[in-house]
C-alpha cells in the first residue's frame, strides 16, 4: 500500500513540475532513456567476454617469450563468432577454440607458425605484430 501511495505522490510531483514546461523532444527522450541502461553494463557483452578470456590466458599461460599468449589473445579477439556463441560462459569459447586447433592439423600448423614468427620479433614490436600482421593472415 505504501509503495502505491509513494508512487502516486512521485507522479503528482512530476506532473506539477512538467505542467509549466513546453514540450521538448530532447527532454522527452531524456526522460524515457533514463532507464535505458539501468542494471546493464555500458560495455558490450562481446567485449566483456573477450576481455575475460584474454585475462584468463594472461594469468594462467606460462609463456616465457609471450609469443603464444599474444597469438592466442589475437585469435580470440578476432574470433567474434566463436566468442559470441558463449557470452555467458566465455571460457567455453576458449576451450572450443583450443579443441578446434588441436583437432585441425592446418590450424595447429598455423598457430605454431605464427608463434614461431612472433618469437623471432623483438618484444618491443610485439604489440604492432599482434595488431597488424597476425590479424591480416
Amino acid at each position: 500500500m505504501e509503495d502505491k501511495e509513494k508512487q502516486g505522490k512521485n507522479e503528482a510531483i512530476q506532473r506539477e513540475i512538467l505542467a509549466g514546461r513546453k514540450f521538448s523532444l530532447a527532454e522527452a527522450i531524456g526522460r524515457e532513456g533514463g532507464d535505458f541502461l539501468k542494471g546493464e553494463s555500458p560495455v558490450p557483452k562481446l567485449v566483456q567476454a573477450t576481455t575475460e578470456i584474454n585475462t584468463f590466458i594472461a594469468i594462467n599461460l606460462q609463456d616465457s617469450s609471450g609469443a603464444l599468449q599474444a597469438v592466442l589473445q589475437t585469435w580470440i579477439s578476432t574470433d567474434e563468432a566463436g566468442v559470441s556463441k558463449n557470452l555467458d560462459s566465455p571460457l567455453t569459447a576458449l576451450k572450443q577454440m583450443l579443441d578446434n586447433i588441436i583437432d585441425n592439423s592446418e590450424l595447429l600448423y598455423e598457430l605454431v607458425r605464427q608463434v614461431g614468427f612472433a618469437e623471432k620479433v623483438s618484444p618491443k614490436f610485439m604489440p604492432l605484430l599482434t595488431k597488424n600482421f597476425l590479424t591480416n593472415q
